[in-house]
């Protein structure tokens, strides 16, 4: 009787399942405008066209619509499955877990180049080089505890990444060239330019995630779980320069201190899941994205050395959403006490994070109108490996 109820219960839900079908299809199948113009019914052009779409905003959209129908689907596995079709889920016990994973990432960020080489100290010459920043790998470390409910094989975690990583540049003029400066304030009576330029670059990053999440097996070796949860970023980066010599005389020094502060939270959507291949072997790839809505801090200031005496001071602040996008793939090793509530897993695991729209330090750019300048000049990113360790009890 119980089965013939649920397969009833299927038939009678078809118009659901219809109805989400048709709503998410043609949204996920769409693609961005392209700024074409419209045709008029008598074969010639109107002068108004499309608006080109943000690409960027318009994937990340793509990607959350994407991630909302899965997570419909896995939540809802009694809409879409029959009775004979669902894999009988183990009865789980609660329980608490722990994980701590160090991490050996390496940080990217668009828009740093710090200075460019030029045959000509007057212009700059066919075959100019822009140089950009040398980024550092360095170790980071990711921790996290959780608590396991019996009821539907449902989860609650708190999640900490952490990394504090470095990029260098240092550039010196060959013979007849010169090295123009990309951050100096501009001035069309002086285009100043230098012999010698150094960079520093520094990241502080650290993000907060409290995850929920519910596992759900259309197979006995596949696992897919939705997540939920709610993200908490604090982002801090610094960039000193240094330029010295050619016009700015072989005894003065310019040096620019820059700082670029991010603090948001907002919510985050994803999928997590695992395939076992072999007896206590499985591979795993996780995704989640987020949007979060925080406070840029900016701050910039120019000296000329060694008097200390200050060039340019001007500081930023404003509110912003930003999106963020996670990835990580691996393979894990688990094993089992039997009639306890203990695991072990052991993972390694390559891992990519992209932060959206952080490169927000400032650059002016017309000589001509000094209060012109251009900020938002890039992403920032972070990938590497990551080496866990996980204890159920």
């Amino acid at each position: 009787m119980k089965v013939v109820a649920l397969r009833a219960n299927c038939k009678t839900l078809l118009p659901v399942k219809i109805a989400l079908l048709r709503l998410f299809v043609p949204i996920l199948l769409a693609r961005p405008a392209r700024g074409r113009p419209r045709r008029m019914a008598r074969g010639s052009y109107t002068a108004t066209y499309k608006q080109p779409q943000n690409h960027q905003f318009f994937w990340t959209k793509q990607f959350c619509n994407s991630l909302s129908l899965l997570t419909i689907i896995c939540l809802s596995q009694s809409l879409f499955l029959s009775a004979e079709e669902q894999e009988p889920l183990p009865a789980l016990k609660r329980g608490f877990f722990f994980f701590a994973d160090p991490v050996y990432w390496q940080a990217h960020e668009d828009g740093l180049a710090y200075v460019t080489e030029s045959n000509s100290s007057t212009t700059l010459a066919p075959h100019s080089k822009a140089e950009n920043l040398h980024f550092d790998w360095d170790f980071g470390f990711e921790v996290g505890f959780g608590y396991r409910i019996p009821h539907d094989l449902w989860s609650f975690s708190l999640e900490l990444k952490h990394i504090h990583t470095n990029a260098h540049g240092h550039k010196t003029a060959g013979e007849g060239k010169a090295l123009f400066p990309l951050w100096k304030l501009p001035d069309a009576q002086d285009p100043s330019f230098a012999h010698e330029a150094k960079a520093h670059w520094r990241l502080h990053l650290g993000l907060l995630d409290l995850i929920m999440k519910k596992d759900w097996r259309p197979s006995k070796t596949c696992i897919i779980a939705p997540v939920l949860g709610l993200r908490s970023a604090w982002i801090r980066q610094k960039y000193n320069l240094f330029y010295l010599g050619g016009s700015l005389l072989p005894d003065r020094e310019e040096q620019f201190s820059m700082k670029n502060k991010f603090w948001g939270i907002g919510p985050s959507i994803g999928m997590r899941s695992s395939w076992e291949f072999a007896h206590r072997w499985s591979v795993f790839g996780d995704i989640m994205a987020s949007i979060l809505y925080g406070e840029f801090y900016l701050h910039q200031a120019e000296w000329a050395l060694p008097s200390k005496s200050k060039i340019l001071g001007i500081h930023e602040i404003f509110r912003s959403s930003v999106t963020t996008s996670d990835l990580t793939l691996g393979v894990r090793w688990e094993t089992e006490w039997k009639g306890t509530l203990k695991k072990l897993s052991l993972e390694l695991a390559w891992d990519q994070i992209f932060l959206y729209a952080q490169n927000q330090f400032i650059r002016f750019t017309d000589p001509s109108a000094l209060g012109i300048f251009a900020s938002n000049q890039g992403d920032l990113s972070l990938q590497g490996y990551h080496i866990g360790a996980r204890f159920d009890f």
